[in-house]
C-alpha cells in the first residue's frame, strides 16, 4: 500500500489505510507500506506491526514527484516477486503513478480517491491533467469512496467498468458506545462539564474543516440556545506551519471557556466520542469522513455541513442533520433537529447503519472481491458464461432484476453480460462484479425486419467475446432475439445453449415467421428454463420442446431485502393514510392484463361494504391516464394513488405498508402473465396476494395457501376476494405468514442459481 503520510504523520487516508490493513492481515493477507520520507524520519520503520519503507521525494519546490517515482520504481522492482497488487490510498497525480508502474512490472494496481474536488481536480485541464488521466487509465481498478468521487472518475474519462464505489470502513470493536457512568468519569477526568451537552469536533485544524468559523459563530450566537459546549480536538494543520489558525482557536477558547474548548490532539480519540452528545463537522469538502463513521459506530448523531461525503453518510432526521455551509440559520436549525430530538435514538440508528454498511469487516470483504477481480481469480466453482439479454438493470421490471441477480450470484468478471444501453446504465455498471457490455439495441421501423440491426450488433459482440473467452455456456434471456443469437454463437464455439422461457412470449406472437423462429431456437437449445408450470406445459404442447430438455426454475426473491418489519409509517402518511385506513398495493407495468383497472372498479363496492380502503400502484405504463380517468368516473380519485417508479430501497417498505397485494391478472388477446415475481415479493414481506386464474400465476399463488385466486375477468369476484382478505385479518395474517415460509422453502436465489450451475456443469 502507498500513502503519502503514515504515522507519526497524521492523515485521514493513512488512518483508513491502517484500519483496512489490520483487517486484511486478520484475514490472512500480507500488507506492507511505502510512504514519503519526511524530514526527521527514518528510512525504514514498523507501524502497528506493518513494515514501512519511506521513499525520498525530490527537494525542488515543484515536480518533487519525479524523484519519488524513481525511488518507487527501484524499490518495487527489487520486491516485484513479493507483491501482487499496488494499492494507493489517494488518487492524486503523484499517486496515479502506481498504474503504469504496476503494468511495467507485471503487477496489478488499485487507486482510491479520498477527497472530493481535490484528488481528481484538474483531470481534464493542462498537460499535468492529461498525464494524470493517462496514468489513471493504466490503473486496474479506481475506487471512489463516495458517489461524488465516482462521478469525478467518470467525468475524467475513466471507463465505468474499472470504477468501484467502496466506502471507508470503521472498526466497530474499537469505536463503540460508552455507558452513562463511563461518560461521566471521562468528563470528570478531562475537566469537562458533567451537566451540559457537548458538541464534538474531531479533525485537522485547517481552513478546509472550517473550524474557526464554527467556533466564532458558536460563541457569537451563545451556542444557538442549546447551552452546549463546543469541544475541538485535532492536530495543527500542515497548511498552518506558523500555527496562526491554531493560535486564534486557542485565544477563543481562553476568552470563552464556557462556550468553546480546545484540547491537544491525542492519537486515541475514543474517549471523546464516548463522553460527547453529538459530532459536528463544518467542512467545506470531504471524501467520506472517518470522524462521522467513528461517531456513528460510537452511537452519536452527527451534524455536518452539506458536503460530498457527509451527506452520503448522514440520513437527515434519522442519524443526524445537515446544514448549508457557512449558513448560520441553517446550522441553528440542524442543531435544534438533533438536540431537540431523542439523541440516543438517533445515535442507536447511526450505530446500526455503521454495522450494516461500514463495518471494516464488510468493507474488507468487498476489497477482497475487488482484489480477486483485478487479479482475474475466479470464485469457487465459477465457470465462464455469456448472458445475452435485452432486459437488465437499470431497466425496470422483475425480469431485469432477476437476470441481474442471477449473474451476480453466478460469479464475477468471468460472467459476461451483453445487454442494451439504457439511461442510467453508466452509474449502474460502476463497480458491477460482472463484465457488462452495453449495445444500442434499438429497432428501426424502416428495416425489414425492424430488429435486424439489433440481431447483427448482438451477434457480433457475442461472437467476439466467445472467441476470446472459452464460455462453458451461452444463456439467453428470451427465445427471440437472444435465443437465436445464442444458438448461432454457441454452435460456432462449441458451448451449451440455455434459454429462459417466461410464458407470455410463447402465446403472444401468433403463428407467423417470428413464431417459427422462436420454435426453432427453443427446440434446438440444450435446455429451456421454464418459470412456471403453465410455461412448461406450453413449451411441450404448443412449441414442441422435448420434455427432457425443459427444466423448472421458478423466479425467486431475496428474503433479506423483502422482509416483514420494515418501517413504513412515513410512506402511508405521504399519501394521507392514517392507521385506520386499509391499503391494497399493486406493483407492475400499468397495462390491462395486470388487472389493476378491475381493482379500481372494485373500490366503490368495498367502500359500500364499510371498508375505508385505498389503492396504491407502483409502476408506469400505457394505462396511467386510463386509470386516472376511470377513478374519476367512479368517484374514487382520492382513493387511487399512482406512485410511478419508487426508489429500490422503498419498494420492500411499500409491501410492508399495505394490508394485501393485488394483481388479478387476465388474458388480453393472448397476452398473459407468465408467473408474477411481485406475488413472491409480497409474500416475502408476509403479505397475502390476490391473483387471477390465467397464465402461470398458479405457480406463484396457491389458492388458500399464500393468497387467493379469483376470476380476473369479473369485478364482483375481485371485490369479494379483496373484501374477504380485508375483513378477515386472521385469514390474511395466516396466508401472509405461510407465504413467507413458502418463499424461504422454495423461492430463494440460492436454489435457482444452484440449478443453473448444475445445468452448465452437467
Amino acid at each position: 500500500m502507498y500513502t503519502a503520510y503514515l504515522a507519526p504523520q497524521y492523515s485521514g487516508a493513512a488512518l483508513q489505510a491502517l484500519t483496512l490493513a489490520r483487517e486484511l492481515r486478520r484475514r490472512g493477507h500480507h500488507v506492507e507500506f511505502i510512504t514519503n520520507r519526511w524530514p526527521g524520519l527514518e528510512e525504514t520503520a514498523e507501524v502497528d506491526g506493518f513494515a514501512v519503507r519511506r521513499l525520498e521525494p525530490g527537494r525542488l519546490r515543484k515536480h518533487r514527484e519525479f524523484r519519488l517515482w524513481l525511488n518507487m520504481l527501484r524499490y518495487v522492482w527489487r520486491r516485484r516477486k513479493d507483491f501482487d497488487i499496488l494499492h494507493s490510498h489517494g488518487a492524486y497525480y503523484t499517486h496515479a503513478f502506481v498504474g503504469p508502474l504496476a503494468r511495467l512490472l507485471g503487477l496489478k494496481s488499485v487507486v482510491k480517491a479520498s477527497l472530493a474536488r481535490d484528488d481528481l481536480l484538474g483531470l481534464n485541464r493542462g498537460l499535468v491533467g492529461r498525464i494524470h488521466r493517462f496514468m489513471l487509465r493504466r490503473v486496474d481498478a479506481c475506487v471512489g469512496i463516495s458517489k461524488d468521487l465516482v462521478n469525478e472518475f467518470v467525468q475524467g474519462g475513466i471507463a465505468p467498468r474499472r470504477i468501484d464505489h467502496l466506502p471507508n470502513g470503521v472498526d466497530l470493536a474499537r469505536f463503540a458506545p460508552g455507558s452513562p457512568g463511563e461518560a461521566a468519569a471521562l468528563r470528570e477526568h478531562m475537566g469537562l462539564p458533567l451537566d451540559r451537552r457537548i458538541a464534538l469536533f474531531v479533525g485537522v485544524l485547517d481552513q478546509r474543516k472550517n473550524i474557526l468559523w464554527l467556533a466564532e459563530q458558536w460563541i457569537a450566537n451563545d451556542a444557538f440556545g442549546t447551552d452546549a459546549l463546543l469541544l475541538a480536538v485535532g492536530p495543527q494543520s500542515r497548511d498552518d506551519p506558523d500555527g496562526q489558525l491554531h493560535a486564534r482557536l486557542g485565544a477563543l477558547a481562553r476568552a470563552h471557556p464556557d462556550r468553546f474548548a480546545l484540547h491537544d490532539f491525542h492519537a486515541d480519540v475514543r474517549p471523546y466520542y464516548r463522553c460527547a452528545d453529538a459530532l459536528i463537522l463544518p467542512s467545506y469538502k470531504e471524501g467520506l469522513p472517518n470522524v462521522v463513521l467513528e461517531a456513528m459506530a460510537s452511537g452519536l448523531p452527527s451534524i455536518a455541513a452539506r458536503a460530498s461525503g457527509s451527506q452520503e453518510l448522514i440520513t437527515e432526521g434519522r442519524t443526524g442533520a445537515l446544514y448549508e455551509p457557512d449558513d448560520v440559520a441553517s446550522l441553528a436549525a440542524a442543531l435544534r433537529r438533533v438536540f431537540g430530538a431523542q439523541e440516543g435514538e438517533m445515535g442507536g440508528l447511526a450505530r446500526q447503519e455503521a454495522q450494516r454498511l461500514y463495518a471494516i469487516g464488510v468493507v474488507a470483504a468487498r476489497y477482497e472481491t475487488l482484489y480477486a477481480k483485478v487479479m482475474g481469480w475466479p470464485q469457487a466453482g465459477e465457470r465462464p458464461l455469456l448472458m445475452l439479454t435485452e432486459l437488465y438493470l437499470p431497466t425496470k421490471g422483475g425480469t431485469a432484476v432477476m437476470f441481474e441477480d442471477d449473474c451476480r450470484r453466478l460469479g464475477g468478471r468471468s460472467i459476461h453480460v451483453v445487454t442494451a444501453a439504457v439511461p442510467g446504465d453508466t452509474a449502474f455498471d460502476i463497480g458491477h462484479p460482472n463484465s457488462v457490455h452495453r449495445l444500442n439495441l434499438r429497432r428501426y421501423t424502416w428495416m425489414r425486419p425492424e430488429s435486424l440491426a439489433m440481431y447483427l450488433r448482438m451477434f457480433a459482440r457475442a461472437l467476439r467475446l466467445a472467441l476470446r473467452h472459452r464460455f462453458a455456456a451461452v444463456l439467453a434471456g428470451r427465445a427471440l432475439p437472444e435465443g437465436l443469437i445464442a444458438w448461432g454463437v454457441a454452435r460456432l464455439c462449441r458451448a451449451k445453449v440455455l434459454i429462459f422461457a417466461h410464458g407470455e412470449e410463447l402465446t403472444g406472437w401468433g403463428r407467423g415467421r417470428k413464431f417459427q423462429a422462436m420454435c426453432f431456437a427453443l427446440r434446438h437449445a440444450d435446455a429451456v428454463i421454464a418459470n412456471s408450470d403453465f410455461t412448461r406445459d406450453t413449451l411441450r404442447s404448443l412449441i414442441g420442446v422435448p420434455p427432457q430438455r425443459i427444466v423448472m426454475a421458478y423466479p425467486v426473491v431475496d428474503p433479506e431485502r423483502f422482509r416483514p418489519g420494515l418501517a413504513h409509517e412515513d410512506l402511508r402518511a405521504g399519501i394521507g393514510l392514517g392507521p385506520a385506513h386499509r391499503l391494497v398495493l399493486s406493483v407492475g407495468r400499468l397495462q390491462r392484463r395486470k388487472g389493476f383497472d378491475h381493482v379500481v372498479r372494485a373500490l366503490p363496492g368495498l367502500v359500500a361494504r364499510g371498508i375505508d380502503v385505498h389503492h396504491a400502484i407502483v409502476g408506469k405504463g400505457e394505462d396511467w391516464d386510463y386509470l386516472e380517468q376511470l377513478a374519476r368516473e367512479l368517484g374514487v380519485s382520492d382513493r387511487l394513488h399512482l406512485l410511478g417508479h419508487v426508489e429500490p430501497e422503498d419498494l420492500p417498505r411499500w409491501y410492508n405498508a399495505c394490508d394485501l397485494f393485488a394483481m388479478p391478472n387476465r388474458d388480453i388477446d393472448g397476452d398473459t402473465e407468465g408467473f408474477g415475481i411481485v406475488y413472491l415479493e409480497a409474500n416475502a414481506c408476509a403479505k397475502p396476494a390476490l391473483a387471477g386464474c390465467t397464465g402461470g400465476t398458479g405457480s406463484a399463488v396457491e389458492d388458500g395457501v399464500n393468497g387467493l385466486r379469483v376470476d380476473g375477468e369479473r369485478v364482483d369476484a375481485i371485490e369479494d376476494g379483496l373484501a374477504r382478505l380485508l375483513q378477515e385479518p386472521t385469514l390474511a395474517q395466516r396466508l401472509g405468514e405461510t407465504g413467507r415460509e413458502r418463499v424461504l422453502a422454495h423461492f430463494t436465489p440460492e436454489r435457482r442459481v444452484a440449478l443453473i450451475r448444475e445445468l452448465v456443469a452437467s
